[in-house]
């Protein structure tokens, strides 16, 4: 047997050849050989050259080999082994080697679906895990920061998802491990299903906007996406109508062409000079002259010269009565501003004292308007002309010698007032125009209105020679930035740039840095709810003779009032037509109110009070009477109502049961039991009159009628007067004597005298002085303590109820 094996296997070195099934198990071998190669081959790019190793052994396979082809998984032909035309290849598609474009297995993205019970699903479409794989311009990478977390994170731009990806593993870089729960289940093109692991909110900051987003955590390590609606959101794309954007241009266009003019230089107002005015008995006074940094030297003497030649200014020589100092300031675009620093000149000066609208007079009227415009006029204040006597009031000093202004400065305290006389004078006739000085606003409800108004506008700048800034000017917008607020058409925004400056700023450190950041929270006080409470910690920082220190306290409301800027709230415009509710409160950190219109927060105000002070309900009365006084331009009639809240009131008795109860013993303690209901009297019923404090006698009396309580009554005293006392200062019994009916009025003391003998002998009483029964002597009953005798001659001290009781 074992020669018979032997003799089989020299068969098969000759042959080479060996029986069927083995050639069949060999194939298979091959084959399977074969797959696992390939797919090694995937993730190496470079392969293995094995072929010196084993020569022998790499001859017979490479002759087995050769016949067999197959669909290669790399570049989509039909051909042998080791013999594929994509190796040493870069793929045009994700620039990786070994493989063609035809065949790459980079997806450009996937699908995700909501699934909610509801039959209307939606879906979103984002880029798959491998989008790093794709080569992608830069211009379309964007780096958010996690204004929470202090943190930036660079994220793709996809306008065809639907929503906004994060992995895990940025959270969890991040040190956020708890998600919230999602329906939405992310799937790739090919159905493979991308696992999610929740989804999270947080705040970022894009194109200096700071708002909260929505993010689906998916597991694994993916390339951040940002989805189509938050791309809109952030303005970071914008959907474009051709046609309507075209006409709105084309009309805008022709319109400024028309008067471009107006566009131009530095105007000047036709037909009007201002001759400054000064008060009786004004005295002559030249200011210090102040230096000039060396750096800022070279600048200032350029736009001397400048400003000379345009005829703002002009050089002198001559003495002057006036000479005051120079600032300059810097503008947002890096230009420098000279102005005018007379500061006793301003206290000289006759005023006009004009009245200039505030931003609540200007919204109250935009209550339905759709479109918006505004116009700033180039150099305001330099469009009009002064007076030859009023010039040289204008004087200042420079390094380079003295100036006056010919044109009305900047810095003169009737500048503001004057300058708007003017524009109101010129602009009043046209409806639609409202005017904060120099800065002009166009508001209307419909498009045919704005063009003919801002038109009217135009006309009107171009007949009096004014001037606009054409690069701060905004023609007809749905939205527009006005005097520090963002006026659109559903109400009033803030200020992103404002929200930007508070939530950079760092933690005051000092009183001077808690004031600066408590102003900046005070010009967007009416966007944050409850603004009053949630600043009372803070302001307590600011009193006189408070140390500053920063506590937890101080550190929670700094965050909160931070966190409620994030997504502060869109407030609606003034509306006469709509209830207006004052929602006044009182607490130990002060009175707070919120004037609220059509369920909008619009004015939040609190007025201090001491620490630890019992607030009443006066406290709340006085708050609405001074708001009252505050809004009358808003408020026209006053209707008092109370809200009533169950569970505030169940809150208030389970807080201070132990003060009722408290109070109640002290009640208790001063408790008569001895008292009892005392019947009502009849007219014409004697009664004895008792004095309030018990220091005069018992006056007799008869009832008359009733009085206007219900236990008082009307008496006429023994002198014929008419006086009102409460039932328990009457007692019953006594004899009546009108001494108004007595004939001789000489004997009046002697006919007192018998009237009280005789009442005493019918009664029973000892007279009105106390007698004292042990010693027998009369005691005087007009002591300071209040205390009287019994006919036994004790002493009795009348109780005072509730003296203790607060």
């Amino acid at each position: 047997m074992a020669l018979r094996n032997k003799e089989k296997t020299e068969c098969k070195k000759k042959n080479g050849k060996g029986t069927e099934s083995e050639r069949e198990i060999r194939n298979s071998t091959d084959k399977r050989r074969h797959i696992r190669t390939d797919r090694d081959s995937r993730h190496r790019p470079e392969q293995r050259n094995t072929e010196n190793r084993y020569p022998e052994k790499n001859k017979k396979q490479e002759g087995q080999r050769a016949e067999k082809k197959f669909d290669c998984s790399r570049c989509g032909y039909y051909h042998s082994e080791r013999r594929c035309p994509a190796y040493g290849k870069k793929c045009k598609k994700c620039e990786k080697m070994n493989h063609f474009a035809r065949k790459c297995r980079a997806r450009d993205a996937i699908k995700a679906v909501q699934e909610s019970d509801s039959s209307g699903n939606e879906s979103c479409d984002m880029y798959l895990i491998n989008i790093s794989n794709i080569n992608v311009e830069r211009n379309w990478y964007e780096y958010v920061y996690f204004t929470e977390l202090n943190r930036n994170l660079k994220f793709k731009l996809d306008t065809g998802a639907q929503c906004n990806v994060i992995s895990a593993n940025d959270c969890y870089r991040f040190g956020i491990s708890k998600f919230d729960k999602t329906n939405c289940k992310l799937t790739s093109y090919s159905n493979e299903k991308i696992e999610t692991l929740g989804k999270i909110k947080l705040s970022v900051k894009i194109n200096e906007q700071i708002q909260k987003i929505e993010f689906q955590v998916c597991k694994g390590n993916y390339i951040p996406i940002l989805g189509l609606p938050t791309l809109i959101k952030f303005k970071l794309i914008q959907r474009t109508n051709n046609e309507k954007i075209d006409s709105v241009q084309t009309k805008n266009l022709e319109l400024l062409e028309k008067y471009k003019d107006v566009f131009k230089g530095i105007g000047e107002i036709k037909n009007y000079e201002y001759d400054i005015q000064l008060k009786e008995g004004w005295q002559r006074k030249i200011e210090r002259n102040r230096h000039i940094p060396f750096k800022l030297k070279d600048k200032l003497k350029e736009e001397l010269s400048k400003l000379e030649k345009i005829g703002i200014i002009s050089k002198t020589e001559g003495p002057t009565d006036f000479v005051s100092s120079l600032v300059m300031t810097t503008k947002p675009g890096g230009a420098m501003r000279i102005c005018l620093d007379p500061q006793y000149l301003n206290t000289q000066i006759k005023r006009e004292q004009m009245m200039i609208p505030n931003i609540d007079e200007i919204i109250a009227k935009l209550k339905g308007s759709n479109y918006f415009s505004t116009l700033d006029a180039n150099k305001g204040f330099w469009m009009i002309k002064l007076t030859n006597n009023s010039k040289n009031l204008t004087t200042f000093n420079t390094p380079f010698g003295r100036y006056y202004f010919n044109r009305l400065p900047f810095g003169l305290a009737s500048s503001p007032e004057v300058f708007h006389r003017v524009f109101s004078e010129i602009f009043k006739d046209i409806d639609g125009v409202e005017l904060y000085i120099d800065d002009i606003l166009i508001h209307t409800k419909t498009e045919e209105e704005h063009d003919r108004i801002l038109e009217q506008v135009l006309k009107k700048a171009q007949e009096y020679n004014i001037k606009f800034n054409r690069k701060k000017c905004n023609f007809k917008k749905k939205e527009v930035k006005y005097l520090g607020h963002v006026l659109t058409t559903e109400g009033i925004k803030v200020d992103q740039n404002r929200i930007k400056a508070i939530v950079e700023m760092k933690e005051p450190k000092t009183q001077k840095e808690l004031l600066r950041f408590l102003g900046m929270i005070n010009y967007v006080a009416r966007f944050i709810p409850n603004v009053s409470e949630v600043t009372a910690s803070l302001r307590q920082l600011i009193k006189k003779d408070v140390p500053f220190l920063w506590s937890k306290e101080q550190d929670k409301a700094y965050k909160t009032l931070k966190k409620l800027l994030i997504e502060p709230p869109v407030l609606s415009y003034f509306d006469m037509n709509k209830q207006i509710v004052l929602s006044v409160d009182a607490s130990k950190a002060g009175l707070g109110k919120e004037l609220v219109v059509a369920d909008h927060l619009s004015r939040s105000h609190l007025l201090e009070t001491e620490e630890n002070s019992d607030l009443k309900v006066e406290t709340h009365v006085a708050m609405i009477m001074e708001s009252y006084r505050i809004s009358d331009e808003k408020l026209e009639e006053l209707v008092l109502e109370t809200a009533k809240d169950e569970e505030l009131m169940a809150d208030t008795k389970d807080k201070h049961r132990q003060e009722l109860l408290n109070k109640q013993e002290i009640q208790k303690k001063y408790y008569n039991r001895g008292c009892r209901n005392l019947p009502e009297l009849r007219e014409g019923e004697i009664v004895k009159i008792q004095d309030e404090n018990c220091k005069k006698p018992h006056e007799s009396g008869i009832v008359i009628g009733k009085g206007s309580g219900p236990r008082s009554y009307q008496v006429r005293n023994e002198s014929g007067n008419i006086l009102t006392r409460n039932r328990k200062m009457l007692i019953k019994g006594g004899r009546y004597y009108d001494r108004s009916k007595e004939e001789d009025q000489g004997n009046s003391e002697d006919s007192e005298r018998h009237m009280i003998q005789e009442r005493d002998i019918q009664t029973n009483v000892i007279p009105r002085e106390n007698y004292n029964g042990s010693s027998g002597q009369v005691i005087s009953n007009n002591d300071a303590s209040g205390s009287r005798a019994s006919r036994s001659g004790r002493l009795i001290k009348r109780p005072s109820y509730l003296k203790d009781f607060v």
